[in-house]
């Protein structure tokens, strides 16, 4: 009989036990859900915290023409006379070109050079000057081409163009490169450009388009 009534005593103990631990449980559970969820969030504004500085540090450019960057480049703009045809006489291959500080003003296109039909009154022109060993930097560029294996290349300038880009003259010198290439006399024509010896484009022939 004592056996029972102790089994009776360690069930309802057990029970108060677990009824307790549930109600203390049931309190515990929305903090930690307050705390699981604010921890969240955190992790959530962080991202948005970090895009908001980054759009902080997005410094907005100017929106630069292409004139006003070439005039910062040290470009200077200037007049380009008219040619009245009436008085110049049109001779030889290059009679329709304008000229401008000894040099013809052309455009460039196809491959050839053609005389401007509406060249603008002003133009943008690079303050640079032409190389000073503008001619041993076309040799050595086109002998390491391989244009000259059997050291009998040739390299001559001819003459000095502005070419117009839109806005802009670029300045430029005519070379030929005279060669052999397979036992066969061959010789080309370039463009390069005066300032750096840089090739700028190749002539197809007839140099001169034809209007």
């Amino acid at each position: 009989m004592n056996n029972l009534k102790v089994f009776a005593v360690g069930l309802f103990v057990v029970f108060v036990g677990l009824f307790v631990f549930k109600n203390i449980k049931d309190k515990e559970a929305p903090q930690q859900d307050v705390a699981e969820t604010g921890v969240a969030k955190e992790k959530q504004e962080q991202p948005e915290k970090a895009v908001v500085a980054e759009k902080k540090k997005i410094i907005k450019m100017k929106d630069f023409k292409g004139q006003e960057l070439l005039e910062a480049a040290g470009m200077k703009w200037k007049t380009i006379p008219k040619r009245d045809a009436k008085k110049v006489a049109v001779t030889g291959p290059y009679g329709k070109f304008p000229v401008f500080e000894g040099r013809h003003v052309a455009e460039f296109f196809n491959g050839k050079l053609h005389a401007p039909e509406n060249a603008p009154a002003k133009l943008l022109f690079s303050p640079e000057p032409i190389h000073p060993e503008i001619d041993a930097k076309v040799f050595k560029k086109f002998k390491g081409y391989g244009y000259n294996q059997d050291k009998k290349m040739k390299v001559e300038r001819g003459k000095s163009f502005f070419i117009m880009i839109q806005d802009e003259a670029v300045m430029v010198e005519e070379y030929f490169i005279s060669y052999n290439w397979k036992g066969n006399p061959e010789k080309d024509r370039y463009l390069i450009r005066s300032s750096n010896g840089q090739i700028y484009r190749k002539v197809k022939a007839p140099a001169i388009a034809e209007k």
